[in-house]
C-alpha cells in the first residue's frame, strides 16, 4: 500500500492515482488467486500447485531478506533449470532484489567476474557448480552466502546452506509486489563474452512485463495449455517464457 505522501508523489509524476505499475511479479499473484489448485510446475517427482508454489517464492523473498537482501540488491543464480531456479526469479523480486541469472556454461574466471561485476549479494547455486565455484571464493569480492540446489545424484552440500533448509526457516506469509517505479531493475542478463568480457544488460519491471505479454499473444498461449520448457532459464528468452 503507498501512503499518501507516496501518492502525491506519484500523482504529479503520472498525473492519475490510479497508475499501476508493470511487472511480471503481478503475474504470480494472478495465477495464485485464480488458479491456487492448478499444477504449477512439475519437476522430476515434485510437483506445486500455484499457491504452494508461491508459498516457496513468499519463503524465498522472507529469507533473502533475513540475509540482508534490500531494494536493487543482487542476488545471482548458478544453476540448471529446476523449480527453485524458477521460484528464485519471482522470490528475489518479491524481496526487492535484482536477479543475475548466469550461464553454467561459462569459466569460473567468467563466472567470477559476474559476480564481481555485478555485485552480487548471495550466490544460489545448483550443487553441481559448487566445484567450480569453489575454485573462485577467493576472488568474490562481495558475494556474502551462498544457497545450495542439491542435484539428483550428488546431494552433499558445500559451500553453504541446502536450499530447501533456507526455506523451511521462513515464513510463507505473502509478499506485496514492492515496486513503485516500473522502470526500476528487476533482472540484469549477461552475454558469454565471445567478443570479450561479459557485458550485463539492465533489464526493467516494465521491459520484462511487457516480453511476458507479447510471448503470450505471440505463442497463443490458453489457460489450459502445458509447456515443456527446454531453453535454459539464464537465457533471458528462456527465463521470461
Amino acid at each position: 500500500m503507498f501512503t499518501e505522501e507516496e501518492m502525491a508523489e506519484l500523482k504529479e509524476k503520472y498525473g492519475n492515482v490510479s497508475w499501476n505499475p508493470l511487472t511480471p511479479l503481478n503475474f504470480l499473484k494472478r495465477s495464485e488467486w485464480v488458479f491456487p489448485n492448478k499444477t504449477a510446475v512439475v519437476d522430476g517427482g515434485r510437483a506445486y500447485t500455484w499457491k504452494e508454489f508461491a508459498g516457496r517464492v513468499y519463503r524465498l523473498a522472507h529469507a533473502l531478506q533475513g540475509k540482508g537482501v534490500h531494494k536493487n540488491d543482487r542476488v545471482a543464480i548458478l544453476s540448471r533449470n529446476n523449480s527453485a531456479m524458477l521460484e528464485s526469479f519471482y522470490g528475489i523480486g518479491m524481496a526487492g532484489g535484482v536477479s543475475v541469472p548466469i550461464n553454467y556454461r561459462l569459466t569460473p574466471k567468467e563466472i567470477a567476474y559476474i559476480l564481481n561485476h555485478s555485485e552480487s549479494k548471495i550466490l544460489i547455486l545448483d550443487h553441481a557448480y559448487t566445484e567450480s565455484v569453489r575454485t573462485i571464493r577467493g576472488e568474490l569480492e562481495t558475494v556474502e552466502c551462498c544457497v545450495e540446489i542439491p542435484s539428483p545424484d550428488l546431494n552433499e552440500v558445500i559451500l553453504g546452506i541446502e536450499y530447501d533448509e533456507f526455506l523451511s526457516v521462513a515464513s510463507d506469509e505473502p509478499v506485496d509486489v514492492p515496486v513503485q517505479d516500473e522502470l526500476d531493475m528487476l533482472s540484469i542478463g549477461y552475454t558469454s563474452g565471445t567478443t570479450g568480457i561479459p557485458k550485463g544488460a539492465m533489464l526493467t519491471h516494465k521491459g520484462l512485463c511487457k516480453t511476458g505479454m507479447i510471448e503470450i499473444q505471440e505463442l497463443r498461449l490458453r489457460n489450459e495449455d502445458i509447456a515443456l520448457h527446454v531453453m535454459p532459464f539464464f537465457h533471458v528468452g528462456g527465463m521470461w517464457y
